[in-house]
């Protein structure tokens, strides 16, 4: 099951939600780390506003019957135990019509451009690939979509120009690309202003080289 009007291994316009595509419950799940607690009760607080999100959605009548509700990992995260948390709440579901989420924003310090991460480099390669496999091996080898839900670089946004250095944050997106595509991943990019300007409206880009990326 690939998820109505989702797209395999490319970017996802998020207008199409309010068009009766996809509903996402949450973003970025975090229950516990507030109040001190551990995983296992955080996986089983997020697993519980994932249920609720789910039944009242499904319950409410016309679309919601099939519609395509996303599910985010604890954290937004692709750690295996996280991943594996949320597939074990989606089997309980029996649903078809649900899809998983995560975020990206690189290896840290690459992402940040700190402790001599400068470069998008094997190290910076390898944690992408391997968070990517991950996702692949959880969920869509096992027919349920995943939504990278924001990509982007944490240090790479307009107010801050040239933190990362431009040929290293395009050698990021087009592997980020290249490899989404290959492992079937939905992309939606997280634009904080540095890819399309504030007249949002009229989708005018203010960089034309990360958009080609």
């Amino acid at each position: 099951m690939r998820g109505a009007g989702l797209p395999a291994g490319g970017d996802f316009d998020g207008g199409a939600a309010d068009a009766g595509g996809e509903v996402e419950g949450f973003v970025e799940a975090e229950v516990g780390h507030r109040v001190g607690v551990g995983d296992d009760q955080n996986y089983r607080l997020v697993a519980e506003l994932n249920t609720v999100f789910h039944r009242v959605v499904r319950d409410s009548g016309g679309g919601n019957a099939t519609r395509l509700l996303v599910l985010p990992t604890p954290y937004t995260n692709a750690d295996q135990g996280r991943l594996d948390a949320l597939a074990a709440e989606i089997a309980t579901l029996r649903d078809p019509m649900v899809a998983a989420t995560i975020h990206f924003y690189g290896w840290w310090p690459f992402s940040v451009n700190i402790a001599g991460y400068t470069r998008f480099d094997a190290t910076s390669e390898k944690d992408l690939s391997q968070a990517f496999d991950r996702a692949y091996n959880t969920f869509v080898a096992k027919g349920v979509p995943v939504i990278i839900g924001e990509y982007a670089l944490l240090a790479d946004e307009h107010t801050r120009p040239g933190i990362i250095e431009r040929g290293e944050v395009r050698k990021y997106f087009a592997y980020l690309g290249q490899y989404a595509h290959q492992r079937q991943l939905t992309t939606m990019l997280w634009d904080a202003g540095q890819f399309l300007n504030f007249s949002r409206s009229l989708r005018v880009v203010a960089s034309i080289e990360r958009c080609a990326s």
